[in-house]
């Protein structure tokens, strides 16, 4: 039987252990696949997110940042068990240095975006890189910081990526863009 929480909290941006599953007795712990779970990475029934979560930016089912995953539990005997656990991401109240914006706003587009699109109403460090992410957290693509702020993503699969700033003292996700062919 799994005794772990249902619920679990976590601050945004957070990496390492999210949640702890444990038993009355000795079990392999696996995830579903139905929910939020291809967001996470599970080790030793230690959970995970695969990639920082950005309270700003929700990637889970209906973005509400309550991410819904199955956590399942089987015996030497091969019973499984099944448990929903709800994990919520909240907010901080971020200072990011690195960042300036621009105005009130910061716009990628076009978007939906077949070649480039240019990323506007932010400056950057020089070191500073965008990065694009699947969906999963893996790394698609990677620019350094552009002054005329256009980036070329014609070589990328069609499919929706996650935009993040990343420097030596940023790292925020600013949104979605989806690329079509």
């Amino acid at each position: 039987t799994i005794t772990s929480a249902t619920t679990a909290s976590v601050a945004e941006n957070s990496v390492g252990t999210v949640y702890t599953a444990t038993a009355n007795e000795s079990v392999t712990f696996s995830l579903g696949v139905s929910k939020d779970e291809s967001l996470f990475t599970l080790v030793a029934g230690a959970i995970s997110f695969s990639s920082a979560p950005d309270f700003e930016s929700p990637l889970d089912g209906n973005a509400d940042n309550v991410y819904l995953i199955d956590l399942i539990a089987t015996d030497a005997a091969g019973n499984a068990t099944t448990l929903e656990v709800a994990i919520t991401v909240t907010d901080l109240d971020e200072d990011i240095t690195g960042l300036r914006k621009v105005g009130n706003a910061i716009s990628i587009y076009p978007n939906p975006v077949r070649n480039q699109f240019s990323l506007e109403g932010v400056e950057l460090d020089s070191n500073s890189r965008i990065r694009l992410l699947t969906l999963d957290g893996r790394l698609a693509k990677e620019f350094h910081f552009r002054k005329d702020h256009i980036y070329d993503v014609k070589d990328l699969n069609a499919g929706t990526y996650i935009i993040v700033l990343q420097g030596d003292s940023i790292h925020q996700t600013l949104g979605k863009i989806i690329k079509e062919n």
